[in-house]
């Protein structure tokens, strides 16, 4: 059973966690789901990009109008 398990879930490219039972039995309850995390570069430009002052609010500050 746990083989078939497996079989499957490698099948959908997902990873068979195992569950608290001492005989490591599977279950695909608790399918490990992959998360897709930012790197700290790609986190920077994201914190900067939303620091920057939008092009319509910075024409206003300087008394320009469109």
């Amino acid at each position: 059973m746990r083989l078939r398990q497996s079989e499957i879930a490698r099948r959908f490219g997902v990873e068979l966690q195992a569950t608290r039972f001492q005989d490591r039995d599977f279950s695909l309850s608790q399918v490990v789901i992959p998360r897709k995390h930012k790197t700290l570069e790609q986190l920077k430009r994201s914190r900067a990009a939303a620091n920057r002052p939008k092009p319509a609010e910075h024409s206003k500050e300087r008394g320009i109008e469109r």
